[in-house]
């Protein structure tokens, strides 16, 4: 099953994280086993598109979350660069989004808005996160975080 998977052009982690990233764009990388992943799921040195690109790519799905006024499901995202989401301040909060499981190498959320539901659930910051004066208006899931 995995080959058709992989022969269908789709992200092999596209089950395990709820098919949100069904046609997304893949990495030119594929494992040992063949599988090939989207850009958001492949591993950091792996992903195959500059930082602007990557960036540009992420900040268009939360833009279109946005106006869908939907959740922005960016669970497993592997983030291979420092990233700021200092554009979502309170005057144009995040939308409610899934970030359960996603790697970040370091992320600046000073100052954001946080107006819907969000969930950091198992997430790894490793070099660190800052969330000064961050706002969290709703529920808001840290639960086995790791900084």
């Amino acid at each position: 099953m995995s080959t058709e998977q992989n022969s269908s052009n789709e992200c092999c982690l596209s089950k395990q994280y709820g098919n949100w990233c069904a046609g997304e764009d893949l990495s030119s990388y594929k494992n040992h086993e063949g599988k090939q992943y989207c850009i958001f799921h492949a591993p950091a040195e792996k992903k195959g598109i500059s930082r602007a690109e990557f960036n540009a790519k992420l900040f268009n799905r939360i833009e279109k979350a946005k106006r869908k006024n939907a959740e922005c499901d960016l669970s497993g995202t592997i983030f291979q660069y420092h990233i700021s989401f200092g554009s979502y301040k309170p005057s144009n909060p995040f939308p409610k989004v899934n970030f359960s499981k996603a790697q970040f190498e370091s992320a600046d959320f000073c100052g954001v808005s946080f107006a819907e539901e969000t969930n950091f659930e198992k997430a790894v910051f490793l070099e660190g996160a800052d969330f000064r004066q961050a706002s969290f208006l709703d529920n808001t899931n840290f639960s086995s975080t790791v900084f």
